[in-house]
């Protein structure tokens, strides 16, 4: 495994959510649908940040070691193992939320649109640096 490539892809994952719930980008739909204000993100931030930092550094190193594993060294070969990943892990287990807790259907696609893109981010990084 490449560590360069995987700190790479996990710096490439915040930018993602940087850019995603930010002004510029679906901050405002994102508070409105998770029915929170501006003051109430943030409180504990420094730790919500750290933590997914952790946590983007956990999927980058199962996306290298699957990667690995299937001999995934081009971008096509990386983003379809990320597709798959995607809608068979990540969406199928997010929509628990949707049927049984009431979640906001709109809010489940816009969280499920970006852990989509900053895979895929991620994805293209790790192929591109194998």
């Amino acid at each position: 495994m490449n560590w360069l490539a995987i700190i790479l892809a996990t710096i490439g994952q915040a930018v993602v959510g940087m850019v995603w719930y930010s002004k510029a980008g679906f901050a405002k739909q994102w508070m409105a649908l998770a029915k929170i204000t501006p003051s109430g993100t943030r409180k504990d931030a420094a730790r919500a940040v750290a933590t997914s930092m952790v946590a983007s550094l956990v999927s980058s190193i199962v996306l290298a070691v699957l990667f690995t594993a299937t001999g995934a060294t081009t971008a096509a070969m990386g983003l379809q193992i990320v597709g798959l990943v995607w809608l068979g892990f990540i969406v199928t287990t997010s929509l628990n939320h949707v049927l049984f807790e009431k979640y906001s259907f709109k809010l489940f696609l816009l969280h499920a649109a970006h852990n989509l893109v900053s895979l895929a981010v991620a994805g293209l990084i790790l192929t591109a640096w194998h």
